[in-house]
């Protein structure tokens, strides 16, 4: 009877309480039943009497906290599942993910009964924000060494505008420049950290791409290279490539017509006639693309239903729209090569891949007309080439033979 039943489910619920593990399966049906018989006042009566109500009822309360522990637990894994996945995505350490210090709160009113891989991360927590303050104030040193070197080239623009960056000891330029070399070191070290906050590597890529190509244009006059720093500058606000900046294009012809005044003015000269001759093709490229797919469209839709059954236009329609297609995608395809000339046109990304898709899908629906446009065509050639041959036999055969005149003669 129920009885019976609730004395299993008392025994199963201690063996349960004898371990540290939350209750499982059967345990938690077994609390279930016992939980039941005891609100029948029979049977709770019952168990009064034999000394079973009191333990039983005790050790209800504790499974029941177990597993309300266990549950809250679940929930803390969730979350720290969903920091992780943030600081994922946003490709730095779950530290600097909004949301973890509350989590770390949780976490320590929780108490003493945290598994030993979350009660770490409370203990871990002190040692993570001392790092991050000292990655903080090494990227700060690392800015501030750049920034110097803004300042020396201000001041030097300004006194000796055309005279180039001294490089002698004696020098403000100089003493920086061999101090370079051991910050690019640190600035090197601290990117290969991940306790390195999103924004601090931000701070911390730009001043070493400012760092490690300081030397290019040390050739250049102070002058140059303030305006030069300008360029670079404005690009960065703008979120472009210094090809786009307006003045880039005036500074680069101006070292084309300027006398040679050193071999490191020389090759910086060469390297960014380099680059503009490159972006120049590419942003040419990229543009001829998106019209020449848009002319495709155009001519596409002008035509209609009739051009399909074009054999010659409409072949020649399909071979170039199809190349441009595949060129289009090739070039969204290479983001690095042309994701700049891309980024500076709105739209022209969106456009680009939804008139490649257009194009593409044209020329499926279009290919069943054309495969009985093209089979009834090479039916008519292979009918006109067999009436031409006919043609061309019927006049051999009608033809007097050279040599008939000699065998007359002969015959006389």
């Amino acid at each position: 009877g129920r009885w019976k039943r609730f004395e299993h489910a008392a025994k199963v619920i201690a063996d349960c309480a004898a371990t540290p593990e939350p209750p499982g399966e059967a345990a938690c049906r077994a609390m279930a039943e016992a939980e039941g018989s005891l609100a029948d006042d029979r049977l709770s009566a019952r168990a009064l009497h034999t000394g079973d109500l009191l333990p039983v009822k005790d050790l209800l309360a504790d499974l029941n906290e177990r597993r309300a522990a266990e549950d809250r637990i679940l929930d803390l894994r969730k979350d720290l599942g969903t920091i992780e996945a943030e600081a994922e995505r946003q490709g730095c350490h779950p530290f600097h993910v909004a949301g973890h210090r509350r989590f770390i709160e949780r976490l320590k009113g929780f108490g003493h009964d945290l598994p030993p891989d979350l009660a770490g991360m409370v203990e871990e927590l002190p040692e993570l924000e001392a790092r991050d303050r000292g990655i903080r104030r090494r990227v700060r040193e690392v800015t501030d060494f750049e920034a110097r070197r803004r300042r020396i080239i201000e001041w030097a623009a300004w006194w000796r505008p055309e005279r180039a960056m001294g490089k002698s000891l004696a020098s403000s330029y100089g003493r920086w420049t061999r101090a370079a070399p051991k910050m690019i070191e640190q600035g090197e070290t601290l990117a290969r950290d991940p306790l390195l906050s999103p924004d601090d590597r931000k701070a911390l890529d730009r001043a070493m791409a400012r760092i490690v190509t300081a030397p290019d244009a040390d050739g250049l006059d102070a002058l140059r290279v303030w305006r030069w720093e300008g360029i670079l500058d404005q690009a960065e606000r703008q979120g472009c490539h210094r090809y786009f900046v307006k003045g880039y294009h005036g500074f680069v012809t101006e070292l084309e017509r300027s006398p040679c005044q050193s071999l490191e003015n020389t090759h910086f000269g060469i390297r960014e006639r380099t680059v503009r001759h490159e972006m120049l093709g590419r942003d040419g490229w990229v543009r001829h693309i998106d019209n020449e797919l848009a002319r495709a469209v155009e001519e596409r839709e002008r035509g209609g239903e009739r051009f399909v059954s074009e054999v010659h236009p409409y072949a020649r329609w399909r071979h170039e729209a199809t190349r441009w297609a595949r060129d289009a995608r090739e070039v969204l395809g290479n983001p690095e090569t042309y994701g700049p000339h891309i980024a500076r046109v709105p739209g022209l990304e969106k456009r680009l891949r939804e008139t490649a898709a257009a194009v593409t899908e044209t020329v499926r629906r279009d290919a069943p007309v054309r495969k009985e446009v093209e089979t009834a065509h090479r039916m008519q050639m292979e009918r006109e080439r067999e009436t031409r041959q006919r043609e061309l036999e019927l006049e051999r055969s009608r033809r007097p033979s050279r040599y008939m005149g000699a065998e007359i003669d002969y015959g006389r």
